[in-house]
């Protein structure tokens, strides 16, 4: 569970119980961070739909950003001070009760001078799979690619992505 709470401080909130077949990996390169959960589900609303919302993972890419780097600026002059290329990917799956009605996210894709960002959501043997890529190229933080970087920053960072809602079959 400290593994969780350092990740996501909601997780404790949602008495999430870590699955013990998680594998973590790490080296001066890349970090990899692979878990399961067992999540007792929301309250339903009136309507009887639970919904999920898949947000961005604490200490990725959005929380490295240097301080002055906001979204909300259409331009920017400076560079925006990266390491490197970084690639970022969410995977969640969801079991669906059979029959349920799931609303997800429409798949999308957007590639530009900054890199790439990816969404597919696929539905198989009452799993859902939701999969969120963000890969930014080496030079994605030059001042020119502002435009091109702020374009896969605000798709990684729009809940619209990562919101899936379900209700039972009928």
């Amino acid at each position: 569970m400290e593994i969780l709470a350092g990740i996501n401080p909601s997780f404790t909130s949602l008495n999430a119980k870590r699955v013990p077949s998680a594998a973590t990996a790490l080296d001066a390169t890349r970090s990899e961070l692979r878990f399961d959960l067992a999540v007792p589900f929301a309250k339903a609303d009136p309507d009887g739909r639970r919904t999920l919302v898949i947000g961005r993972p604490k200490g990725g890419l959005l929380d490295r950003l240097p301080g002055d780097c906001r979204l909300d600026d259409a331009t920017r002059a400076t560079p925006v001070l990266l390491d490197c290329g970084w690639r970022q990917t969410v995977i969640v799956h969801l079991k669906t009760a059979e029959g349920a009605r799931v609303a997800r996210p429409a798949d999308r894709s957007l590639a530009n001078a900054a890199g790439t960002f990816t969404l597919n959501v696929t539905e198989q043997d009452g799993w859902l799979t939701l999969r969120r890529d963000l890969a930014l190229a080496p030079v994605a933080g030059l001042p020119g690619n502002w435009p091109a970087l702020r374009a896969l920053l605000l798709d990684e960072a729009d809940a619209a992505n990562g919101t899936v809602a379900w209700r039972p079959g009928a």
